[in-house]
């Protein structure tokens, strides 16, 4: 029975791109933590985002913890990727924006801005709105206490421990967003070596690392290179390219 539950289609909770769901025998589960890294610009946002909005078209009822970007510009790209429409044209025609978008399921996201937040008010977040999935951006961000004398390593250590414990406290599908270091500029395929100052810690946290590399080739063609330096799920450790649309966040 238990096999049989873990492996029904219907249980997995769908990544985005859906190509993703490919190397990862059908797609993540809740009390999955999945890590995504890139270099400022390389599209972490989109990413998030587009996880996001996916979690939301499946029906699942997903928080998004913003602590960097201000929530105004982060709602309006949510509206852009659920109705199919460039901020432009949701301007011009912010009703019909509107309907697609809950038509697609804005409706089951719930936005919170932090500022930066710590893992006790995302607690009270997840158990107010009774979640399914939690998106973080950023991992970085996030304030925790990790003793008088803890270094940026340390710190983002302790995050991403406490990320990864409210996981699974509250059977939930995490993506958690964060940096990559200088090793990653101008950088195809990330390894996980590639995540900023925490190269050991933070890995450890994830059952899937997702790095996300961009060159000047791939940024000018609109791609980019998804790598899986850490795949607990089904052991594919391949990289792809993906079409990026920056104007739908997708």
């Amino acid at each position: 029975a238990l096999i049989h539950s873990e492996y029904e289609t219907g249980e997995f909770i769908k990544m985005y791109p859906l190509d993703l769901n490919d190397k990862l025998d059908g797609g993540i589960k809740k009390g999955h933590h999945v890590i995504a890294y890139g270099r400022p610009e390389a599209g972490k946002s989109a990413f998030a985002i587009s996880s996001t909005c996916g979690f939301a078209r499946q029906g699942y009822r997903t928080l998004y913890v913003i602590n960097e970007d201000r929530p105004a510009d982060i709602q309006l790209r949510m509206i852009c990727n659920l109705s199919g429409m460039d901020k432009h044209t949701v301007y011009a025609n912010p009703e019909l924006a509107t309907t697609r978008a809950n038509s697609a399921g804005l409706g089951n996201i719930v936005v919170a801005s932090l500022s930066p937040g710590t893992p006790k008010q995302i607690e009270e977040y997840i158990e107010r709105y009774e979640v399914d999935c939690l998106v973080v951006d950023q991992l970085r961000n996030v304030k925790v206490k990790a003793g008088q004398d803890a270094n940026k390593t340390s710190q983002l250590e302790v995050a991403a421990t406490q990320i990864r414990t409210l996981t699974k406290k509250w059977n939930v599908g995490t993506v958690s967003v964060t940096q990559a270091g200088d090793s990653a500029s101008n950088k195809a395929v990330l390894e996980m070596s590639d995540i900023d100052s925490s190269k050991t810690g933070i890995p450890a946290q994830a059952d899937l690392m997702i790095g996300i590399g961009v060159t000047p080739e791939l940024e000018q063609q609109g791609l980019r290179q998804l790598s899986l330096p850490k795949n607990k799920l089904s052991g594919d450790h391949s990289s792809f390219l993906v079409r990026i649309d920056q104007n739908l966040s997708l």
